[in-house]
């Protein structure tokens, strides 16, 4: 039974502009990546473009094709783009602050079991831009939104 304990984030390494998960499912298919509920080869459980789109390639109830030995105590999520030489989009840090506070709350995993591919495999993965504690920041940032959110939505109702 698939029981994570940590999320690890990546990167494609790939600059290109346009979006890349079918690149990424059909690089996975022919490294022979298993084939997910869902019919991807995509090993991440999310895989998020550039402009924020989300694609779900794995249940979250079964084990990803990410990285070499955690796989079956870990998430995964892949965000497009090289972030040795650019940096991820915003819409990117809110899709992976998003999926990081939900997989925490469904598997309590603390915030410090975040972790960057790098942690993990000799990589650079996900790029020298993106600092180790890049997933807990968008998390906190994730949490702040969802707090102003609901403060709005108490303030209209007239309960604070």
């Amino acid at each position: 039974m698939f029981q994570p304990n940590k999320i690890i984030f990546h990167h494609t390494g790939d600059s290109f502009n346009g979006e890349q998960f079918l690149k990424v499912n059909q690089w996975h298919k022919i490294q022979q990546f298993p084939v997910s509920k869902y019919g991807f080869f995509c090993g991440y459980h999310v895989f998020v473009e550039k402009s924020g789109k989300e694609i779900i390639a794995r249940s979250m109830d079964e084990i990803g094709a990410h990285c070499k030995s955690k796989n079956q105590e870990s998430y995964g999520i892949g965000l497009a783009g090289n972030f040795d030489f650019e940096n991820p989009t915003p819409a990117q840090k809110e899709a992976l602050g998003k999926w990081c506070d939900v997989w925490m709350k469904r598997s309590n995993i603390p915030i410090t079991g975040i972790y960057p591919h790098r942690a993990f495999w000799q990589t650079s993965c996900p790029g020298k831009n993106v600092p180790d504690k890049f997933g807990q920041f968008a998390v906190i940032q994730e949490q702040i939104s969802l707090l102003k959110k609901m403060i709005l939505w108490l303030q209209s109702k007239k309960i604070i």
